[in-house]
């Protein structure tokens, strides 16, 4: 979760130097904040299974 966090930060920034497409950004930051959905749901779902 802390690494897509921080690969997010990144993203944004190379976003505003201009070295990557507007819509890839856009793409790649979408991915970024799904994946951490789903990793949260997993970690949820595996707190709930171990009782904690």
């Amino acid at each position: 979760m802390k690494e897509l966090s921080e690969t997010r930060i990144w993203l944004k920034l190379i976003g505003e130097s201009g070295y990557v497409e507007k819509t890839k950004l856009a793409d790649l930051l979408s991915e970024s904040k799904e994946l951490s959905r789903i990793l949260s749901a997993s970690v949820i779902t595996t707190k709930k299974k171990i009782g904690g």
